[in-house]
Parts: C-alpha cells; sequence; structure tokens
C-alpha cells in the first residue's frame, strides 16, 4: 500500500505522519540555521578583520625591518602591539562563534534524530 511507509525497528507511518515528520524536520532546521545565522556572521566578519589586520601587521614588519630614515619606530611598534591584540580577541571571538555553530549542528541532528526515534 502507497499509503504507508516502512520506518526501520516502528510500525509502518502513513502518508500524513512522514508529511508532518518532515514538516517537524523542517521547522527544527529553520529554528536551528536562525539561531547559527547570527554566529555564522560573527565568524565572518572576524575572519575579514583578521585579514585586514594581518596585511596591515605586514606592512608595518616590513616598514620596521626596512629601517628606512625617518621611520617613526615607536608609532610602528605601538601600531604593531595594538595590532597584535586585536588579532587576539578577534582568535578568540572566532572561536566562540565557531564552537556555537558547531554546537547549534550537533543540536539539529540530535532533535531530528529524535523524531526519528519517536521522542
Amino acid at each position: 500500500d502507497d499509503n504507508f511507509v516502512n520506518v526501520p525497528g516502528s510500525q509502518p507511518e502513513s502518508y500524513a505522519e512522514r508529511k508532518q515528520r518532515k514538516r517537524d524536520e523542517a521547522q527544527i532546521r529553520s529554528e536551528i540555521n536562525k539561531l547559527k545565522k547570527h554566529h555564522e556572521n560573527i565568524v565572518l566578519l572576524s575572519e575579514e578583520e583578521i585579514a585586514k589586520l594581518e596585511k596591515e601587521q605586514k606592512m608595518i614588519y616590513e616598514q620596521l625591518s626596512a629601517a628606512a630614515p625617518g621611520t617613526d619606530f615607536a608609532a610602528l611598534q605601538k601600531r604593531a602591539s595594538e595590532i597584535e591584540k586585536s588579532l587576539e580577541d578577534l582568535a578568540w571571538k572566532w572561536e566562540e562563534a565557531s564552537t556555537a555553530v558547531e554546537e547549534l549542528d550537533k543540536e539539529c541532528i540530535k532533535r531530528i534524530e529524535a523524531l526519528y526515534a519517536g521522542e
């Protein structure tokens, strides 16, 4: 009969039950994706800012190593120090957001598996 589907380890489910389960699964994915969006944006923005600061850091190190006359070493070293601190802060921010995305992915899988387990 086309109105029933066999799910391993359970009673056959009707088309309506399967359709509802798929709707529930889509709802779970939607909820999790809304939560992930914020953290994914933080990851993306952090990566962009890190790349920008690393480029600036490289230019500063090149200027310091060139030791051209008139170079304001104190200002360059101060800025290099500020960049280093910013990079550390951004790395932590990136790590926290990445971990949150991974945890939300795990939560999504767990909740969808629970649908199939009948919980």
